[in-house]
């Protein structure tokens, strides 16, 4: 049986580190934590998780040091790995990740909602895999999702914007046919 895995949180303030809190049970087949923190300072912790052999995007919410509900995001067929989390000028966070799509890896996102999130929005809309997903935030309402992708028969760095709900037109950051992937954005 595949698994072992177990993802745990620990606040680091005052000098010492506190004990650490379960976000998932042991035993998992879990893959790659991401965290942010929303605008009522409570974390939010991602993760993918392999249910019945299908990878989804998974996450809780920790408040007064409490665990809360998990809450699954994704849940197509298709492997949904590598999240990515950001919190926006109005403390809502916000998680990118890749998802696998008839055989294609695209670029999805989510907002946060309260204690859940919005429906997944595709980020990504070219024909090739995209990969790598990074996601930042600005102080006027900006988030920007980066990814590489294979679109042009080679790795390349496409960026999107959201402002609001709305998403802006894909923009190439990096493009040529030198070996361009791994972004890191910020702002």
């Amino acid at each position: 049986k595949p698994g072992g895995d177990q993802i745990l949180l620990r606040k680091y303030a005052n000098g010492s580190w506190s004990d650490a809190i379960a976000i998932t049970p042991p035993g998992g087949d879990l893959w790659r934590p991401a965290i942010a923190v929303d605008g009522k300072g409570r974390p939010w912790v991602f993760w993918s998780a392999n249910d019945g052999g299908n990878f989804d995007i998974w996450a809780r919410v920790v408040e007064n040091g409490q665990p809360g509900a998990t809450v699954r995001i994704s849940s197509a067929p298709g492997s949904d790995i590598d999240p990515a989390a950001a919190t926006d000028s109005t403390g809502r966070v916000w998680v990118a990740w890749q998802g696998w799509r008839n055989g294609k890896a695209s670029i999805f996102a989510a907002a946060q909602e309260g204690n859940s999130f919005s429906k997944t929005a595709t980020v990504s809309s070219s024909s090739g895999n995209e990969w790598n997903p990074a996601i930042t935030a600005d102080s006027s309402g900006h988030v920007t999702v980066a990814w590489d992708s294979y679109r042009n028969g080679n790795y390349d760095v496409f960026a999107r914007t959201a402002t609001g709900a709305s998403w802006g037109k894909e923009m190439a950051v990096a493009a040529s046919n030198l070996y361009e992937a791994y972004p890191s954005v910020a702002y």
